[in-house]
């Protein structure tokens, strides 16, 4: 099983994202923090954008999943591809950015 792994920041907020390769699907995994701690409650969803060849797709929006106590979130039995990730808290967009699962490690910097 590979691992990947991308890391992102900005002012308080910190976002791990992992994913974990299967044959033919991913779980991508991660984790939203704050400088305070883990984001409970928050609502995270996930959108394919490129599928594993490069090619752009109209992916349907999954989600959300909830995340836990410790801030922690999972998507399972996603195709390999560019994904649009978002979460959201009571409404409001906290984090968004684009994860390539799997891929190569490359950080994403929030303004």
């Amino acid at each position: 099983m590979m691992r990947y792994r991308v890391f992102c920041f900005a002012a308080t907020l910190a976002v791990l994202v992992t994913a974990k390769a299967l044959p033919q699907s991913v779980a991508l995994t991660g984790s939203l923090r704050t400088a305070n701690g883990p984001v409970s409650g928050a609502n995270v969803y996930v959108v394919q954008t490129k599928d594993a060849n490069g090619s752009s797709v109209n992916g349907s929006r999954v989600g959300p999943v909830v995340t836990s106590s410790t801030g922690a979130f999972t998507f399972y039995n996603l195709p390999a591809g560019l994904y649009a990730v978002t979460a959201s808290v009571q409404g409001t967009t906290v984090w968004s950015g684009t994860v390539q699962v799997p891929g190569r490690l490359s950080p994403i910097v929030l303004h």
